[in-house]
């Protein structure tokens, strides 16, 4: 996502180019115990406020989705983009 991307331009201070190519080397999401590396880490912890808006975003359309579809479940999210190559997104 360019918004990972834009984050990690601002924080530091690379080009654009260049935040793109460390994004896919370095950023991935932590799930449960699992170690990332000192670089993982720190690139999750750059965009870690992002990534928990769009986990606030998700919870809000789901809560809106069964509200207004009472008896429907979510059964599968299609991720699109180039985020949807970041490993662990989908967790």
């Amino acid at each position: 996502s360019a918004l990972f991307t834009n984050k990690i331009v601002e924080t530091m201070g690379m080009t654009f180019s260049d935040a793109e190519e460390y994004k896919k080397k370095y950023l991935k999401f932590k799930v449960e115990d699992e170690e990332l590396s000192a670089e993982e880490a720190k690139s999750f912890t750059l965009v870690k406020e992002l990534a928990d808006k769009l986990v606030t975003e998700l919870r809000r359309s789901f809560i809106f989705y069964k509200t207004r579809y009472k008896g429907s479940n979510v059964d599968k999210i299609l991720i699109t983009g180039g985020g949807s190559m970041i490993p662990n997104l989908d967790k």
